[in-house]
């Protein structure tokens, strides 16, 4: 019966979607004007002065099924306790001693790499929390980006997978955003304003950058190890579908998360509240990093962290409305555990 209702309730929210293509501010006006709306959006000018081919070039990821060498091996659905499972969650106060870590918010800036970032940043997370907080590394996601070839195409899009097999067998070296310009191999590319009319960042170009060429070798201001010799590893990744309860315990256990997602034009004006698809056309798979859960208005969401930089959304972050599988949200979680 409660599925039905599920259905029921999702079929009714696909038949008020207008029948007709709105532009940017009309698509805000729907959602802000919805009755019964859980969420925000406000117009983003960058945005409304990109096509949606241009858009599509700023996500990235691709899905399972689209990967001709899948290897995905499900976790087993979660039987333990519900109960043990609390009712909110936020990685960056589960580990206090690894807040500044897990509350950066990267930028991919204009490279369909979400796919490389957000698990970069997880692989990051992880690091310091299997160290309880003494190993504060970041892993350089230009490493997967130019690599990985098993991973996908580079700026033109991946797998989060992949990823993480290829920590958990090649390595990958450390990094950090461009702007740090630390570590073996940092970010190639600048931060940039995406789609909020700011100023903090340089506007992004429309253009997509090109996949950068593969060097296994450290920059050469990075003197305190060799390529090889900074590799960071990973063991037991972990992958899930529509086991909410497992998750959950993965990232209580163990830290954030990688989900992957389908975006549709109402997404990119997101503001705040608890998002969930409204009205836009399909844009294309983005890959982002889940934090944490918990429930605002009645309505129960996921915490996730962009990779948009600050400026975006909730301050980088956005809510998603949990347990319905909004835009195949809970389909695909993919993660895996540092090896000391």
């Amino acid at each position: 019966m409660k599925y039905l209702l599920v259905l029921a309730a999702l079929l009714a929210a696909a038949w008020a979607l207008p029948s007709k293509q709105m532009n940017a501010q009309e698509i805000v006006d729907f959602v802000n004007n919805k009755e019964g709306g859980t969420w925000k959006a406000k117009l983003n000018p960058r945005f409304a002065n990109m096509n949606n081919e241009q858009i599509k070039k700023m996500l990235g990821a691709r899905r399972r099924h689209d990967n001709p060498h899948n290897k995905v091996k499900l976790q087993p659905k979660f039987t333990g306790d519900l109960d043990s499972i609390p009712a909110s969650f936020d990685a960056r106060s589960a580990w206090g001693n690894c807040a500044d870590v897990i509350a950066t918010i990267a930028d991919q800036s204009a490279c369909g790499s979400c796919w490389a970032v957000s698990a970069a940043s997880v692989m990051s997370d992880r690091i310091c929390i299997g160290t309880n907080g003494k190993t504060k590394m970041t892993v350089g996601s230009n490493d997967l980006i130019s690599c990985c070839f098993d991973c996908g195409f580079g700026c033109q899009g991946g797998w989060p997978d992949e990823a993480f097999y290829s920590w958990t067998s090649a390595g990958v070296v450390t990094g950090s955003s461009y702007k740090l310009d630390q570590g073996c191999q940092p970010y190639p590319f600048p931060e940039c304003e995406h789609h909020i009319d700011k100023t903090t960042y340089p506007k992004c170009p429309s253009d997509i950058y090109d996949t950068p060429q593969c060097k296994k070798s450290c920059q050469a201001s990075y003197t305190a190890k060799s390529y090889s010799q900074d590799k960071t590893y990973g063991q037991m990744p972990a992958f899930y579908s529509m086991d909410n309860a497992g998750v959950q315990n993965e990232i209580m256990k163990n830290g954030p998360v990688v989900f992957t997602y389908d975006v549709y034009e109402d997404f990119i004006n997101y503001q705040s509240g608890v998002y969930q698809h409204t009205t836009g056309k399909f844009l294309g798979g983005h890959a982002v990093r889940a934090i944490g859960w918990g429930t605002e208005n009645g309505v129960d969401y996921w915490l996730i962290a962009n990779s948009w930089n600050e400026d975006w959304g909730d301050n980088g972050y956005f809510k998603i409305i949990r347990g319905v599988d909004n835009c195949g949200i809970e389909e695909e979680i993919s993660a895996a555990i540092y090896k000391p």
